[in-house]
């Protein structure tokens, strides 16, 4: 029975939702979160990402010019992303105030485009400059896995919820790119 009690006492079923600027969503996402334990959550959203992702090199140019085609090459323009996270918090069971650190995967599609550099000419036949030719345009998808460490503000009878945090995205072609994230929303008791 005291098991049972206990674990009762660790158990929330505090809901959030909030908009977010920067973090795991990218520029900007709409969030649900689900407290599900004292110290733990679930987050999942819809947000905006425009992030380009360029395969190519400056060199190329050149050597499309000189040789008259070069470098077949991907590039991915993501805009929609769902940030997935898991999140751990501190917590002695009254204070609203956490410290917080989150692991997840987000999505992002978008459009990517193969393209091959070739050069062109004038109407002399000589050559002028170069220009992309594209073999396919359509549908992508990329992801990212973001990494979060920051200070959330969640009063357990619900109300204002706020967080606050640095952000580590990995993945891309960008590899690792600091970022930060700053939330506003409500809790839901």
């Amino acid at each position: 029975r005291n098991v049972y009690y206990y674990l009762q006492s660790l158990m929330y079923y505090l809901t959030t939702t909030f908009a977010e600027v920067g973090g795991g969503g990218g520029i900007f996402s709409l969030n649900y979160d689900n407290r599900f334990h004292r110290n733990w959550s679930f987050r999942a959203g819809v947000g905006y990402m425009n992030w380009y992702e360029y395969t190519g090199s400056l060199g190329m140019y050149q050597y499309a010019f000189d040789n008259g085609s070069c470098c077949e090459q991907t590039n991915f323009n993501g805009s929609i992303s769902i940030p997935l996270m898991i999140n751990f918090m501190t917590n002695d069971g009254i204070n609203p105030g956490h410290f917080e650190v989150g692991l997840g995967i987000t999505p992002w599609f978008g459009n990517t485009i193969t393209s091959v550099l070739v050069r062109t000419v004038d109407s002399q036949g000589r050559p002028n400059g170069t220009k992309y030719n594209i073999l396919y345009n359509g549908l992508g998808i990329s992801a990212f896995l973001p990494v979060n460490v920051g200070y959330r503000y969640q009063p357990l009878d619900g109300g204002f919820f706020f967080r606050i945090g640095a952000h580590g995205l990995f993945g891309g072609n960008f590899g690792f790119l600091p970022w930060l994230g700053i939330s506003a929303g409500h809790t839901f008791d």
